[in-house]
């Protein structure tokens, strides 16, 4: 029997950190990426959600990690941090071995940007990851691609779990 337990996010002390997650309805089916940068005190500083067709979930989530990694580059964002709901991927790293030959390119050069710049990735419970999933799946639902510079220029469907991650509510989950 599962025990529930409260999880909730609490972001790093100093610096800007990153939180990305990948879509796919069907797997493979329409896919998509979505992921936030947010400083210490949880504010937005840039958000993105991108539509890519079809693909799988593990696709979707390696070329999150790549595509929210160049945006930070592009804008001058120094990340310290990278979190992920996907502990396939985080791994794949700390094992230097790509999970999926369909992800091979996006895999590789993540690695390299998180090599140059020194920055740590983190597995995270999906529960303390809603506004880079609910991005992800905005992406999949509108077939298209934005980037947003703060809370007020998000889909409304993302507002409320950014307005809930800053909060620090605890979610419930089940282990």
């Amino acid at each position: 029997m599962k025990k529930p337990k409260l999880v909730r996010w609490t972001p790093p002390q100093t610096g800007l950190y990153l939180k990305v997650d990948g879509a796919s309805k069907g797997n493979p089916g329409f896919s998509g990426s979505g992921g936030c940068i947010r400083d210490s005190k949880g504010c937005i500083r840039l958000g993105f959600a991108f539509f890519y067709g079809q693909g799988d979930s593990l696709t979707a989530k390696t070329r999150a990690l790549y595509d929210g990694l160049r945006l930070a580059d592009q804008h001058g964002f120094h990340i310290s941090n990278v979190f992920s709901d996907s502990l396939v991927l985080v791994q794949s790293f700390k094992t230097n071995r790509c999970p999926s030959w369909k992800c091979t390119w996006w895999w590789r050069e993540a690695s390299s940007l998180l090599r140059e710049s020194s920055v740590q990735l983190h597995h995270v419970y999906r529960e303390t990851n809603r506004v880079a999933d609910a991005l992800a799946v905005y992406a999949c639902n509108i077939h298209g691609s934005s980037i947003f510079h703060s809370l007020s220029s998000l889909p409304s469907v993302c507002k409320v779990p950014a307005v809930l991650d800053k909060a620090g509510l605890p979610s419930v989950r089940l282990l």
